[in-house]
């Protein structure tokens, strides 16, 4: 399956990265690397991360490297990625809440690949 990215995922990637960098940029780019990794496997094998629990969707599921949440929408031929956030925060929150996963894929809003590939 292609991995795509929808822009609020790779906003957030972004605020990690630069969260992480403000005490080691070393270890913002292994994070970064990790989370991109951690996303072509679920692309390889979608239906291996769990169910969302506050969704309860079969179609939208989760991953995790180290507390971060990694919640991506599978499809028939792409898994896209809605957001990736600190996992102490809900999804319930505004700022943690992937707009696509309830109002369906635009695909034109994603992108495809890793970020900054």
């Amino acid at each position: 399956m292609r991995l795509r990215w929808t822009e609020n995922a790779l906003d957030e990637l972004e605020r990690i990265r630069r969260y992480i960098a403000g005490d080691d940029k070393a270890a913002a780019a292994r994070w970064v690397r990790r989370i991109q990794d951690r996303l072509r496997l679920a692309a390889r094998h979608p239906n291996a991360g769990r169910l969302v629990p506050e969704l309860r969707r079969a179609d939208v599921r989760e991953v995790f490297v180290g507390t971060y949440r990694l919640v991506y929408l599978v499809e028939s031929d792409v898994v896209l990625v809605l957001t990736v956030f600190e996992g102490h925060r809900s999804l319930a929150d505004p700022e943690c809440a992937p707009e696509q996963a309830s109002e369906g894929t635009r695909r034109s809003g994603g992108r495809d690949g890793d970020p900054g590939d």
